[in-house]
């Protein structure tokens, strides 16, 4: 989580010493904006074990609420590069060993990565495809002892609808898989998010 708050604290310091009058409602120039959502939340849980002749995966289904940043440049007045920032935040039943009890601790399966966004019209209204890859994290910024950050990489892929100018709705499709340090042997965690989320966003 660490990344995630210098990457934000400097992309706002940049907003807010570039002149305002960048943002001109078109979409060439900088952009930054901001959402929240739901979503549904697959993942694989290696810290359970299981018997000695199963080797099916522990699976989880979680219902997840969403978080959704973004900052960056309007090549033109259709396509757009930027560094996103996607969190899914749920609730789980966390043991971190065998000799360990477990926990009800918040997760946060997070990406950070680059985007690009293609809309099919140069004004609002208009429905537009996106995609991205970068560093994908688990966390439990709140129960930092049970749960230390993991690393890994992720991507995504994105459909939406700007209902207006500065406002969408975006659906996406979120793939994670990050390295978790098990009771006996290196594992991986991978997760597999469907999310909607309304997006607003100054450009």
């Amino acid at each position: 989580m660490r990344t995630f708050k210098m990457t934000w604290l400097i992309i706002l310091a940049l907003v807010t010493t570039a002149n305002a009058r960048l943002f001109d409602g078109q979409r060439k120039g900088p952009i930054i904006g901001g959402g929240l959502g739901v979503g549904v939340t697959s993942y694989n849980e290696p810290w359970k074990p299981s018997g000695w002749l199963d080797f099916t995966p522990n699976l989880a289904l979680a219902t997840s609420f969403q978080t959704d940043l973004k900052a960056g440049w309007g090549l033109d007045p259709q396509n757009e590069i930027f560094i996103t920032s996607k969190i899914s935040w749920f609730s789980e039943d966390f043991n971190s060993g065998y000799p360990s009890p477990s926990k009800d601790i918040t997760v946060a399966d997070g990406f950070l990565g680059i985007a690009v966004t293609h809309y099919f019209r140069s004004q609002p209204p208009s429905f537009f495809i996106s995609g991205g890859m970068g560093r994908a994290t688990w966390s439990s910024p709140f129960d930092g002892q049970y749960l230390k950050s993991l690393d890994g990489t992720g991507f995504f892929l994105g459909i939406g609808h700007e209902v207006k100018q500065h406002y969408c709705i975006e659906i996406n499709l979120l793939y994670a898989n990050v390295n978790f340090p098990s009771y006996y042997e290196s594992d991986n965690i991978s997760s597999l998010t469907l999310r909607a989320a309304f997006i607003a966003t100054a450009y």
